[in-house]
């Protein structure tokens, strides 16, 4: 029964040592991108583009995708949102692409740009002129208190796909550096 009790722990740590030497080579990742791979060398770097955005930008090891592909749709069953959302495991600040596809993306872009006078200023991104907006938000969506206050700066420009909205809400000024290197890396599909 010793002998027995013996063998079995002596596979289990072997498969347990093959199992974590495994993880620890350094593969590199396959990225799917519009039904092609990227092989991303730099594990510090996400490289993301999708053809629903019309994007292509490239996120910190840092962030998280918490959700992606989030639909809203109307009564015929026609996708008005597509939404993805990041988030920082580090300082908790986030990122969410909204798209408002074709034709009523380009209504509300157009619209956006008749009310600018409401806050917002033109701004370039890529050689195209794009839309920024700050605001400090002093309470969450159910009226909680935010402490720290947070910085939403948000972003909207018209893409092939539609408008996007990019939304950033950042906690410190680190994360509004991040932000700024962001923007500043954001490429658009022509």
């Amino acid at each position: 029964m010793k002998n027995l009790l013996f063998v079995a722990l002596v596979v289990l740590s072997t498969i347990s040592c093959q199992t974590n030497f495994e993880k620890k080579v350094d593969k590199p990742k396959k990225l799917p991108v519009d039904n092609k791979e990227v092989v991303v060398k730099n594990e510090n770097q996400k490289i993301d583009y999708t053809e629903k955005y019309g994007l292509l930008f490239v996120m910190p090891e840092t962030w998280k995708v918490e959700f992606e592909n989030n639909k809203s749709v109307n009564l015929k069953g026609e996708i008005m949102t597509l939404e993805t959302d990041y988030s920082d495991k580090i300082d908790h600040s986030r990122i969410r692409f909204v798209l408002h596809p074709g034709k009523r993306g380009t209504q509300i872009y157009n619209s956006k740009i008749k009310n600018l006078s409401q806050g917002g200023k033109f701004i370039n991104i890529d050689g195209k002129q794009a839309i920024e907006k700050i605001e400090i938000l002093h309470y969450d969506g159910k009226g909680h208190p935010l402490n720290p206050p947070t910085t939403r700066h948000k972003i909207s420009i018209l893409t092939q796909q539609g408008e996007v909205d990019i939304i950033f809400d950042a906690t410190n000024k680190d994360a509004e550096q991040k932000i700024n290197q962001f923007i500043a890396q954001l490429k658009i599909k022509r």
